[in-house]
């Protein structure tokens, strides 16, 4: 794997990663409004910003000589 299939990888991973968090938070906020019987608070996606900081900080793990 090539240094830009890694990178891309990486930044898929990264916003795979962040895609199941927001899908959980949506579950649970979905959850409690309907326990609560209140209309549901919009809970926001991840911004490609924090993706690629995601990205980022795998990409230094993954580089990182220990």
């Amino acid at each position: 794997m090539n240094g830009f299939e890694l990178r891309y990888s990486l930044l898929q991973d990264a916003r795979s990663i962040l895609h199941e968090e927001w899908r959980n938070k949506c579950d649970v906020e979905f959850q409690s409004a309907d326990r609560e019987n209140r209309t549901p608070n919009v809970v926001d996606p991840p911004t490609s910003r924090q993706i690629k900081e995601l990205a980022m900080d795998l990409y230094e793990f993954v580089q990182k000589k220990d």
